[in-house]
């Protein structure tokens, strides 16, 4: 339930962002209305790095699979700002995917989630340090506690307890032990559009095997907009949305948008890895709530969108 409000904001903003550009600038969402007594602790925060926070971390379980934490984070742009380069975004809410997954990806009924809420688990996260504790009212759920500390690699270090795994813990990007050799689609790409672009983290686990997260930024400052209508005040960033990634013979890949997610509906995207390997090249095919379009993805040289993220003057 806690995830709900995120959810329907984002799936009306993500609706309107596959319409015509006219659409989008005539109908663009600010933030969703919280009641004051379920807002974050932390609104209003500043956030300096939002992708090195949001995302997953994981590690081996023993078993074949892996623990880790599953990080959403929510923020806000003035409405006027044109880029999202050297700004100083504010915090609206973290979500906590906390999860064992016993093959290569997650799957459903792997994740526990809980936000930094009061309704939603109250989830912890000051000077670096995330933590939760979690009883369950019924049997059949899974007891967590998490007392995590984010280190300055990149890492989290810490107790990590879901159900009958319960130890002290690294927790790092996803990424496969017994590759020699990195597929270049690995890393982070962004399709840049006039006033919302997705940014992709793509992360290998095998061989064979992918998984990624999408981030959905919003910029109003270059955006049409009627005489008549006022720009919105903020404009709303989201990090982190677990996605689905395959890679086919032949070089092309397939994108997932929002695959996890319980409402209507996730997105698909389909294209080929360049021989220079910087761009992939393809399209979104007719789909649920989804216009058919070509699109680019340009690969950036680090591992942030926003570094360098600006719209169309």
């Amino acid at each position: 339930m806690h995830r709900q409000s995120v959810l329907i904001a984002l799936a009306i903003m993500i609706l309107l962002s596959y319409g015509t550009d006219a659409q989008q600038d005539s109908t663009a969402n600010s933030v969703p209305t919280v009641q004051p007594s379920d807002r974050s602790p932390y609104l209003g925060n500043p956030v300096a790095q939002p992708e090195a926070l949001s995302g997953l971390w994981e590690t081996a379980n023993g078993h074949g699979g892996a623990v880790g934490i599953h990080l959403l984070l929510t923020t806000t742009v003035p409405g006027e700002a044109r880029t999202l380069h050297g700004i100083t975004q504010s915090w609206q809410s973290l979500e906590v995917g906390i999860y064992e997954r016993k093959g290569v990806t997650i799957q459903f009924g792997e994740q526990n989630y809980f936000s930094d809420s009061p309704r939603g688990g109250n989830v912890s996260f000051e000077g670096g340090r995330l933590r939760l504790h979690f009883v369950p009212r019924v049997v059949s759920d899974s007891a967590i506690d998490l007392d995590l500390v984010h280190d300055a690699d990149g890492s989290w270090t810490g107790r990590f307890h879901r159900g009958t795994f319960d130890s002290n813990v690294m927790l790092r990007r996803p990424a496969p032990r017994d590759v020699a050799k990195v597929n270049p689609i690995v890393g982070t790409w962004l399709e840049n559009r006039s006033s919302i672009s997705f940014c992709v983290h793509i992360a290998q686990q095998s061989s064979t095997d992918f998984t990624g997260w999408s981030d959905s930024l919003q910029l109003f400052g270059s955006m049409r907009v009627a005489n008549s209508v006022a720009r919105p005040a903020t404009a709303m960033q989201r990090y982190g949305e677990l996605m689905k990634v395959d890679l086919h013979d032949g070089g092309k890949v397939s994108l997932e948008l929002y695959a996890y997610t319980a409402m209507c509906c996730s997105h698909s995207f389909v294209g080929t890895l360049t021989p220079s390997g910087t761009l992939i090249e393809g399209a979104w095919p007719p789909g649920p709530n989804q216009a058919p379009h070509d699109s680019t993805w340009r690969k950036m040289p680090g591992d942030s969108c926003t570094t360098e993220y600006l719209t169309n003057p």
